[in-house]
């Protein structure tokens, strides 16, 4: 796996191996955006529990 995304890009490969800076944490991210997976996951969970949340008529946090 490359250690870094130009190499990757160069590569035409889809993921390299990075470190998370949000988080601390190492991990696999994608070539195209960059983005830690493990944490667009998480934030795809997150998005998908809250329109849920919308949909079935709960209050969403940060709504008033």
């Amino acid at each position: 796996m490359f250690k870094s995304r130009i190499e990757a890009a160069r590569a035409q490969e889809r993921f390299y191996q990075g470190s998370c800076y949000q988080r601390d944490h190492p991990g696999v991210r994608y070539t195209s955006n960059g983005k830690c997976i493990d944490c667009a996951k998480a934030s795809n969970r997150a998005r998908t529990e809250q329109i849920q949340r919308l949909l079935a008529g709960y209050p969403v946090e940060g709504d008033l």
